[in-house]
Parts: C-alpha cells; structure tokens; sequence
C-alpha cells in the first residue's frame, strides 16, 4: 500500500490490496503490447515472498506460478493452511528457504497441497539465514526451467 511519503508497505491485514496493485500494474496500457499475461510470475522474498504465495495460490488463473523466496512477515500464519483456489485454475510454485530458517514444515505443507491439486511445486535449500540466497545465480536455470515446463 502507499505511503504519504511516496513509499510502499504490505498489508498486514490482506493481501488484496497487495493482487489489486498487481492487477493494476498488469493493466497499465504502457505494457499491453509487451506482456505475455500467460507468462507472469510472481517472485518475492520476505513479506513479499508470503503475498506472492498467498496471491497465486488465491488467483491461480492470473499468474502463471510462483517463486518464494523466505516467505514470512505478518501474515505468516496463513502459510500453516494453504488456501488454494482450485476452481481458478493451476499454479505453480518454487519454494526457496535457506537451511537455518524454520520453513521446513511449510514446505512440506505446501508440498501436499499443491499436489493433492495437482499443481506443479518444487523447492531449494540454501546456506545461511533469512537472506537472498547467494547462489541465486545458479538456482536460476532450475527455477527457470521448473517455471516454464507445462
């Protein structure tokens, strides 16, 4: 959400307002000739991770997958029960966490459900803590190649 500072912070009630602004975003005229809109994913780290998550999972027929990267922030308990919108239509999700970091039971969480839904998921680990994963560069072809394989 904007700030009266010209800043931007998450919602930490909903992430609604975070899949408007997407919506508006995707919809700005400037991007119409150059969006493939079957080919957005959505890719966040931190709280931004946890809204992606949660946005894809909610509006799986607007995205084509997901990157997590360390999903957490204030609406992190809502990773305890993924709310996939099986109606939508299919996702896809990469889920990124490093190795010292508390997201193991999530992952296998949203491991089940997406393939009780037959959605494609599929995670990394990395070295250290609640960072960026400094191997970002050669996880990249796999997240890649995962995203794009149909």
């Amino acid at each position: 959400m904007p700030t009266s500072d010209d800043g931007f912070i998450w919602s930490v009630d909903s992430i609604e307002p975070t899949y408007r602004d997407l919506k508006a975003a995707l919809a700005a005229p400037q991007l119409a000739d150059i969006i493939d809109r079957d080919k957005v994913f959505l890719l966040g780290f931190s709280q931004g991770a946890l809204h992606a998550m949660l946005v894809g999972a909610r509006h799986p027929n607007e995205f084509a997958g997901v990157v997590s990267i360390s999903p957490g922030g204030a609406l992190a308990d809502q990773l305890a029960v993924p709310k996939l919108n099986v109606a939508a239509g299919k996702s896809r999700l990469f889920f990124v966490h490093a190795k010292s970091e508390p997201h193991a039971p999530y992952v296998i969480i949203w491991r089940d459900a997406y393939q009780r839904a037959g959605w494609a998921f599929d995670s990394a680990t990395h070295d250290g803590g609640h960072h960026f994963p400094e191997s970002w560069d050669t996880m990249r072809p796999e997240v890649a190649k995962f995203l794009l394989s149909r």
